[in-house]
């Protein structure tokens, strides 16, 4: 065994070398000592398999598809002919994939036309996305803003969950925490606390909920509702967190304790949606204008 290294030093492949190895005669493919000759037909067979598929309708890559790309985003000059010169090499590879067709129901090896249609075809796949990308434009930028809207109410999904947790975990540690002889829940600044947290609870699931309806029902309302789930629910899992953090005390600050997984759950989640961040003040995220303009677009 030998190994096939690569220009970076590795060996992800192999030589193989049987020496003084004996079979039965019928299960000898081809000529003795041809091997390599059964090896060359074999991949001109499998490049003609991939060089000669016939391109689907169906495919996004395919020039109908292409086509209708541009209707529904207005190609210009020079776009109509790339689409014109797109159509034509699309053509050009279906003949000669035919004409392999019909080589191979003859019984005839594929020879160097296998390699061409594979290689056209390869060429033709990178010019259709090329294309694509050039029609896409304005669209693009629409998919790219409907994923990020998505990601803010799933992101949204998550914080309230932790929001909820975070409620949960300080709740039943007030019950059994004893300071000064009584519970710290009995204390009415725990008390109000922890009223603040359901508060804040009952908004964010009312506010996720409705994010979450609209996803699936009015994408048209969709950014507005994205930017309202971040602008409010961002802040007050912050909130919960941090007051989490406070209530438990010295343990609290501990690693030993989960609080703290809350609380960077939530910083972490601020640094990659600038929305799900407090502002300086302590209060919602963003701003009214922004979330406006956002939900205009």
């Amino acid at each position: 065994m030998r190994p096939l290294r690569d220009m970076s030093g590795k060996a992800p492949f192999n030589e193989v070398y049987l020496d003084d190895v004996r079979i039965p005669a019928d299960a000898v493919i081809g000529e003795v000592n041809a091997g390599w000759r059964a090896a060359v037909t074999m991949l001109g067979h499998e490049r003609v398999s991939i060089g000669a598929a016939r391109p689907s309708r169906s495919n996004a890559l395919a020039y109908d598809a292409l086509v209708a790309l541009a209707r529904r985003t207005g190609a210009a000059g020079t776009q109509r002919e790339r689409l014109a010169e797109f159509y034509a090499h699309e053509r050009a590879l279906e003949q000669v994939n035919l004409r392999m067709r019909q080589q191979a129901a003859a019984g005839e090896p594929p020879g160097a036309r296998g390699s061409v249609a594979k290689f056209a075809g390869a060429l033709l796949a990178r010019r259709a996305v090329e294309t694509a990308s050039e029609l896409a434009g304005a669209d693009a930028a629409a998919v790219l803003d409907l994923v990020a809207d998505l990601a803010a109410v799933a992101l949204a999904a998550e914080q309230v969950g932790g929001l909820e947790r975070a409620m949960e975990l300080t709740v039943d540690y007030a019950k059994v925490r004893v300071q000064f002889g009584r519970p710290i829940g009995s204390y009415q600044a725990v008390k109000h606390g922890c009223a603040e947290m359901y508060c804040a609870w009952e908004h964010a699931v009312a506010v996720l909920r409705h994010a979450a309806w609209t996803a699936d029902h009015d994408r048209a309302a969709l950014p507005l509702a994205a930017a309202l789930a971040q602008t409010y629910i961002g802040p007050a899992y912050f909130q919960v967190a941090t007051a989490m953090v406070q209530y438990h005390g010295g343990i609290g600050y501990t690693w030993e304790h989960d609080a703290h997984l809350y609380y960077k759950r939530q910083e972490l989640a601020a640094a990659g949606y600038p929305g799900a961040a407090p502002s300086p003040a302590g209060g919602p995220a963003g701003s009214v204008e922004h979330t406006a303009a956002k939900g205009s677009r």
